[in-house]
């Protein structure tokens, strides 16, 4: 059992939410039936510098999830290292991702701006440039972070499927 995580622009299945977008994620189930989720946590990080640049606090952060419509996930924030802020929330299903702010009234020239988005390209290329440095800067994460937070997510969900496999088999 295993899923897949990839950095994506917007599905055109997708309407674009309104709201000012850090990253569209799509979450995949590969060798198992995503309906067998009873509860996915989602666990993310948020350059803080993003958050200042577009004038965001650090709680006004959220995850939307698209199913049909977009959909507001509980979210809230775990932790920080450096530059990165970590926050957890919880799906009862997988599918395309929204990592997203809110909580400020857009200046009019905001308003015109599309939202940033992180595509896979752009994920990638900064996934391979932290791997070619051999010398970790001060204040940064290591991508040790990254694989643990992906390992964490893979774990919750295998554990979540296999108590729900356990109680089908106890009824």
């Amino acid at each position: 059992m295993a899923i897949l995580v990839r950095g994506e622009s917007l599905s055109l299945q997708a309407a674009e939410p309104r709201k000012a977008v850090f990253a569209y994620l799509n979450i995949e189930t590969i060798n198992f039936k995503s309906e067998s989720l009873e509860r996915a946590e989602i666990q993310f990080l948020v350059n803080k510098s993003w958050l200042t640049k577009n004038g965001f606090a650090e709680n006004d952060v959220s995850l939307l999830r698209y199913s049909k419509n977009w959909q507001k996930l509980k979210t809230e924030r775990v932790g920080s290292v450096g530059d990165k802020l970590t926050y957890k929330a919880v799906s009862s299903g997988l599918s395309t991702f929204a990592i997203y702010a809110e909580g400020k009234v857009l200046a009019a020239e905001e308003v015109e701006k599309a939202p940033e988005v992180v595509t896979e390209e752009e994920a990638q290329s900064t996934i391979t440039k932290e791997v070619e440095k051999k010398e970790e800067v001060k204040g940064k994460i290591p991508i040790a972070v990254y694989l643990i937070s992906i390992l964490l997510i893979a774990v919750t969900v295998v554990i979540l499927i296999a108590q729900k496999m356990k109680k089908e088999k106890a009824s």
